[in-house]
């Protein structure tokens, strides 16, 4: 039928009959047969175990900034009068040491 369809009246004579069978053959034997093993492995979905660092910096405003730091970051009015009211830190009394002077001859 030299590549004629009938039917349709077109005709498809870029590929020889061969050609044709050994495409298909090598699709057969590679593409098809695995088709299974692919579908399984790009479809199957897989424990993902993320690894990071998490890295803080702290960072001077830029000059002639005067955003405030976020509240999150404030201290509370509670522990500022608590701060504030506390009494001093009682100092240790220093006892007096009596230095021994060497005797002159």
């Amino acid at each position: 039928s030299s590549g004629i369809n009938a039917e349709y009246g077109m005709k498809f004579d870029f590929f020889s009959k061969d050609e044709v069978l050994a495409v298909t053959e090598y699709l057969k034997s590679t593409v098809f047969q695995q088709y299974k093993l692919y579908r399984f492995t790009l479809l199957q979905e897989r424990e993902e175990t993320i690894i990071s660092l998490e890295k803080i910096v702290n960072t001077c405003p830029p000059m002639g900034s005067f955003d405030p730091p976020p509240l999150a970051e404030a201290i509370s009015d509670h522990d500022i009068e608590v701060y504030l009211n506390a009494p001093p830190p009682e100092r240790k009394k220093r006892r007096k040491r009596k230095r021994k002077r060497k005797k002159r001859k």
